[in-house]
């Protein structure tokens, strides 16, 4: 069964390159250029994860995992930090913010859809 994956980056080829390559393995891909608009996707379609940019103008992915953790119908989505700052030191503050786990930038092409349904429920793995 496809997973219903949200994807909220400001960088087009990040965005267009993760979209790519989780189509292509069959899943459904939601796409918000950012963190207000991925909000407003996430109310609107409810997904079955989301990826997220941390730095973004305007609201940032730290922001916007507040405000996902902050609804009730959002909430229990695993939302995942895609990142160039995810060093071992900068590991422990993701997941502080509330995020259920991170990928680090740049994506691995051969690697990343399994990284992404690592953290997929159970039933769309």
């Amino acid at each position: 069964m496809p997973a219903r994956i949200l994807l909220i980056d400001d960088t087009e080829i990040s965005l267009q390159l993760a979209r790519y390559l989780l189509e292509r393995s069959g899943h459904v891909v939601l796409l918000a250029r950012d963190g207000r608009e991925g909000l407003g996707v996430a109310s609107r379609e409810l997904p079955d994860l989301i990826l997220t940019d941390l730095r973004m103008s305007g609201m940032d992915g730290a922001q916007l995992c507040l405000a996902l953790i902050d609804d009730p119908r959002l909430v229990a989505i695993p939302r995942v930090a895609v990142t160039a700052h995810a060093t071992a030191a900068a590991a422990e503050d993701i997941m502080s913010q509330g995020f259920t786990g991170y990928i680090p930038k740049p994506i691995e092409v051969v690697s990343f859809v399994r990284q992404v349904e690592d953290f997929l429920p159970d039933g769309l793995r």
